[in-house]
């Protein structure tokens, strides 16, 4: 997996080494997962992710104007 962006706490990456009609993953750490690491992972589509896309930057842009 191509890691595309990181934090401590996201990291976002594209799977192009395999065949998948969701090559996007996000990985999420489980702050609240006490024993050691726990990371929540998602599977998005193109279009999926771009649904995203678009709704982080309505946000952003409201954030930004207020």
């Amino acid at each position: 997996m191509k890691r595309l962006f990181a934090t401590s706490n996201i990291r976002v990456g594209y799977m192009d080494d395999i065949k998948t009609d969701k090559p996007i993953a996000i990985a999420v750490k489980d702050v609240c997962y006490k024993d050691g690491e726990k990371w929540d992972i998602a599977h998005l589509t193109v279009g999926e992710i771009r649904k995203l896309r678009d709704v982080l930057n309505a946000v952003i842009i409201l954030v930004c104007v207020e």
